[in-house]
């Protein structure tokens, strides 16, 4: 029989102050219909996340399309078999259609700044260009698709699932692995920042590309790397990630201006010869739609191609969310000559593309 006041409920939210994506409604023996909001709430900490809720009973309907029914309102592990559940039958990221995110979550999306980075061009004004990018790097992290819907149950399902989905971390341009008390180079880990700083890093498949072979001897013990960020599994590619299998010429300098040399920088510029590889064919190949895919890109301004590249050969849905360094003369001077006003476009066709891409730096 339906309870008329949802006595005993317990809403569990998981990423404050955002609406939930997985309201379970835990009932004993109470089956809440989904989008529909119990008269009672009674929530273990965070005050604001179920204001939203109530504020925007709406989104329910979004967020859990499915009824919400739990039987045993004390376990913690009912409830989470629920939203997992929901979460794998109503995510919007396994599907492959350019409109996915928004036709449900738009309101959830951060734009591009319409401004580029301040004090970034030469004298480069550090305090004001570093506090810039932090705002950013936060924005981008307050809006990650792992918010809502929480990496761990992807990990709950186990290999041995049939169809199992994965959580895949592609870093391209992982540069150094060491974290920052060990890291001598001036770079920052960019693989310590994901396992500190996105929802369950723990759960993910890590795949890392760099294509500067001095980093290379510093991934020969991957299993260690592994065990000190807590990752699932970790590879790692000693090799640029471009538009084509072959190879590309590349800066000997593996401080903050190493990249990919273009055939007008040649004659005054030290270069080798390094592996790249298709990406496009590399996703298609090694990622099904239904993984979560979450990659990171610092490729030194070869995002300009490799992104239309993705685009065109129709592989871009595969990747579903990206964080992603737009070079740009605006940023540092960036030799590569392109405007913030490209980086901005470059941003809208991904979106369009069906990729939840953030600035990043």
């Amino acid at each position: 029989m339906r309870s008329s006041a949802c006595v005993g409920a317990k809403w569990y939210i998981h990423a404050p102050p955002y609406p939930p994506p997985a309201c379970a409604c835990a009932l004993r023996g109470t089956h809440q219909p989904a989008g529909r909001l119990p008269t009672c709430l009674v929530h273990r900490a965070h005050a604001s996340p179920v204001r939203k809720c109530i504020s925007h009973p709406k989104s329910l309907a979004t967020f859990c399309p499915t009824p919400c029914c739990c039987t045993h309102p004390a376990s913690d592990s009912c409830v989470q078999q629920a939203n997992c559940a929901m979460q794998q039958a109503a995510a919007p990221w396994q599907s492959v259609q350019a409109n996915r995110f928004s036709s449900s979550i738009a309101s959830f999306y951060r734009n591009i700044s319409a401004q580029p980075p301040s004090g970034c061009t030469k004298p480069i004004k550090w305090k004001v260009c570093g506090k810039d990018w932090s705002k950013r790097r936060e924005a981008a992290l307050s809006s990650t698709l792992g918010l809502l819907w929480p990496p761990r149950c992807l990990a709950s399902r186990g290999k041995s699932a049939p169809h199992a989905a994965r959580a895949v971390y592609l870093d391209l341009g992982s540069r150094n692995p060491e974290p920052e008390a060990r890291n001598i180079s001036g770079t920052r880990s960019s693989l310590e920042v994901f396992a500190t700083r996105y929802p369950d890093a723990w759960a993910f498949h890590v795949v890392a590309f760099e294509a500067d072979p001095v980093w290379a001897p510093l991934y020969r013990s991957r299993k260690a790397i592994q065990r000190r960020y807590n990752f699932s599994s970790l590879d790692f590619h000693n090799v640029l990630v471009g538009v084509a299998d072959s190879t590309s010429s590349f800066s000997t300098n593996s401080g903050a201006d190493a990249g990919i040399v273009r055939k007008r920088e040649r004659s005054r510029t030290v270069t080798r010869e390094v592996p790249s590889l298709d990406f496009a064919l590399w996703l298609s190949t090694h990622v099904k739609p239904q993984d979560f895919v979450v990659v990171k890109m610092d490729i030194e301004s070869m995002e300009f191609e490799l992104l239309p590249h993705l685009i065109r050969r129709g592989v871009a849905p595969l990747i579903d969310e990206l964080f992603v360094e737009c070079h740009c003369v605006e940023s540092f001077n960036h030799r590569c000559g392109r405007k913030y006003a490209e980086c901005i476009d470059l941003h809208r066709r991904s979106y369009e593309a069906g990729i939840w891409v953030h600035d990043w730096d």
